[in-house]
């Protein structure tokens, strides 16, 4: 009786909040219906529009999405994809504000505003340790979605979501700085504009190639499962180096994971005749569970297991990140420490498929053209013997670290070898992603 009652008590919580959302949403959206109907009745003489009742009551209705206004096909449609109806409306309504001569002179200035901002916060988010700049490790993503306001104090920033489709505007003012101040090519800046662009607009949805733009929505946690990258293209859970001990994908999760979501896959894992080194029949990441769980309980159940987690974590005395904080977490931000991987990984590489690449002309008894090759790229060359110790080292702690072996201090020092190789790259090859 007891859990009954306990259970049917955090049920009516739930609901409750649920509906408390709900209500506070619709009191936001009506009211500035409202005040629209308001402005647009009132005389001209007195500031408003002095419209009929008939035509400011038509310009509240379609001040935001009117999901009575719908093709024949329209309820088919957004079953299939389900921001489908919004995301027409939402173009077609920017298309129509962008005719006016004031509305054009304003996206002028933003664009203007944001390519100073750009060249801005550059220069005050200041280098990393491996010599990279802190702003230019923010994802292309959110620099098209979001104001950003850097702080010099180690990539910390503070930032505003922008506005569906009026975002491209700044988007392209962040393109414009980027040329100026050497962080990326013209093709490149194109490249992020036209990405935005598509992104705003696109009916279907945005994903991280054609194949997921086409899929329905209720397919697309699992395609971004398959190819490990969620809707804005991070990485769902870490993945393992190519070399070295291969851990389980029970074992492969953020130090932000939920920490019920980690003791069920480990427990999966282990009765199916897993451990933290071999994968059982039934090895699932719980970063996995935690993002397929969340497409299908939508925004509002992800904020509010955000809200349960919170609570758990600060009754149990745990350390809480602005990533448990609803709402905190979408405004605060702070450099991504997967990054300095990411960005090791893609350097080995490069040096890796130079080396391939000289060995199969070698092969090949093409002696010229492998000389010539290496002559070419003759910085990226030089790196070779680093690129192996790097991968030696990096291969040797991982197998430590995976073995339970001195875990804190193995992150340590392999971080910071990740980033002295970076640092290595960018003094002799030149910038990443960017002009050299």
């Amino acid at each position: 009786m007891p859990r009954n009652k306990s259970g049917r008590a955090i049920s009516a919580v739930g609901k409750a909040i649920l509906n408390w959302i709900d209500k506070a949403n619709e009191a936001v959206e009506q009211s500035v219906r409202f005040a629209t109907y308001v402005n647009a009745r009132k005389p001209v003489a007195q500031g408003g529009l002095g419209l009929t009742r008939e035509r400011a009551a038509l310009m509240a209705k379609e001040l935001t999405t009117n999901f009575e206004q719908k093709g024949e096909w329209g309820n088919l449609i957004n079953a299939w994809y389900m921001f489908f109806n919004a995301n027409v409306q939402g173009t077609a309504r920017v298309a129509r504000a962008l005719k006016q001569p004031g509305v054009q002179r304003l996206m002028v200035g933003v664009v203007l505003a944001s390519a100073a901002m750009e060249v801005m916060n550059r220069a005050i988010g200041g280098d990393d340790d491996d010599g990279e700049k802190h702003y230019d490790k923010i994802p292309a993503h959110e620099r098209g979605t979001f104001l950003t306001l850097m702080s010099p104090n180690g990539g910390k920033r503070v930032r505003i979501p922008l506005p569906f489709v009026y975002n491209v505007f700044f988007s392209a003012g962040t393109a414009i700085g980027s040329l100026f101040d050497g962080r990326n090519s013209a093709g490149t800046a194109a490249l992020e504009v036209g990405t935005t662009l598509v992104n705003a607009s696109n009916p279907l949805g945005n994903g991280n190639d054609l194949l997921e733009t086409a899929l329905p929505t209720i397919a697309d946690p699992f395609y971004q499962h398959a190819i490990n990258k969620n809707w804005a293209g991070y990485p769902i859970m870490p993945t393992n180096m190519p070399w070295g001990l291969q851990k389980p994908d029970s074992e492969l999760y953020w130090p932000s994971v939920n920490p019920l979501a980690q003791s069920i896959t480990s427990w999966l894992n282990e009765v199916t005749g897993g451990d933290t080194v071999r994968a059982g029949w039934v090895s699932v990441s719980p970063e996995t569970v935690e993002h397929v769980t969340s497409a299908l309980v939508g925004g509002v159940g992800t904020e509010m297991g955000r809200v349960i987690d919170l609570a758990e974590k600060a009754a149990l005395g745990r350390d809480i990140s602005h990533k448990d904080i609803p709402i905190v977490r979408r405004l605060y931000a702070e450099s991504d420490p997967y990054h300095v991987v990411k960005r090791f990984r893609d350097n080995l590489l490069k040096v890796e498929e130079l080396e391939a690449r000289v060995e199969a002309l070698r092969s090949q008894r093409k002696g010229d053209e492998a000389t010539r090759l290496i002559r070419d790229n003759q910085p990226l060359w030089a790196l070779r013997e680093r690129a192996k110790n790097a991968k030696k080292l990096a291969t040797t702690w991982r197998n430590l670290r995976n073995k339970g072996v001195l875990p804190e201090v193995q992150d340590t020092r392999s971080q910071a070898m990740m980033r002295e190789f970076n640092r290595a790259f960018i003094e002799r090859v030149g910038y990443p992603g960017g002009l050299p």
